[in-house]
């Protein structure tokens, strides 16, 4: 059994645990903990004011949070927010950041679409104003792929592009901005763009036999 020497016996009474207490949080968590392989009771206690057992911060471990990515202040907030101990479990479960799960739950997006964006190597920040767009972590890491920004995809979506259709067609060395600005400069309508974009043309060329027209 694993047993608290003296000078830390000391400390844990001093965060107000019982002999008992203090053994179960140093015991059930102490392959989990970065201080040295232990929990301490700064952090022990923290969780206990929180009205949260060791079971339950097992549980989380068990789900996948990593020691290093123990925040305790997001815990706060999502305790206050008034998530319980399973729902919290299930972000983490899908490898959402503790300090990103309020974000996502205001933005209405479940667990298994956030995780999506981290399995894509997008962080909070990034991810958002994608998904304001109506972009999910796929489409938008494709449109990364061809150097796309959010403020121009949003212009091709307008016109009803895909990325996987963008891709098939652009070149290196076009300016995208530049491009949709003189697709919608033709008047054609989508149909039709991506009809010519099929045989070749360019938004240049398609603009400049419209205004032969």
């Amino acid at each position: 059994m694993v047993s608290l020497k003296a000078e830390a016996a000391k400390d844990w009474r001093a965060h107000g645990f019982s002999v008992q207490l203090a053994q179960q949080w140093f015991k059930t968590t102490s392959r989990f903990h970065p201080l040295n392989g232990r929990m301490t009771p700064e952090i022990a206690r923290k969780f206990t004011d929180l009205n949260l057992t060791t079971n339950e911060v097992i549980a989380w471990f068990q789900s996948g949070l990593k020691p290093k990515d123990i925040d305790i202040n997001a815990v706060e907030n999502l305790v206050n927010y008034g998530l319980n101990s399973n729902e919290i479990q299930k972000w983490i479960s899908y490898s959402v950041p503790l300090a990103d799960i309020l974000t996502w739950i205001n933005l209405n997006v479940v667990p298994k679409q956030a995780e999506d964006w981290y399995k894509y190597k997008f962080i909070l920040s990034e991810a958002i104003p994608w998904h304001e767009i109506g972009i999910t972590a796929g489409e938008a890491a494709m449109w990364k792929g061809l150097n796309m920004t959010v403020a121009t995809v949003k212009k091709w979506g307008c016109l009803g592009f895909s990325a996987i259709f963008t891709q098939d067609f652009k070149k290196p060395e076009m300016d995208m901005e530049k491009e949709v600005k003189l697709w919608l400069k033709t008047g054609l309508d989508f149909k039709k763009i991506k009809r010519l974009i099929k045989k070749g043309y360019s938004a240049e060329k398609a603009y400049q036999e419209r205004k032969k027209e």
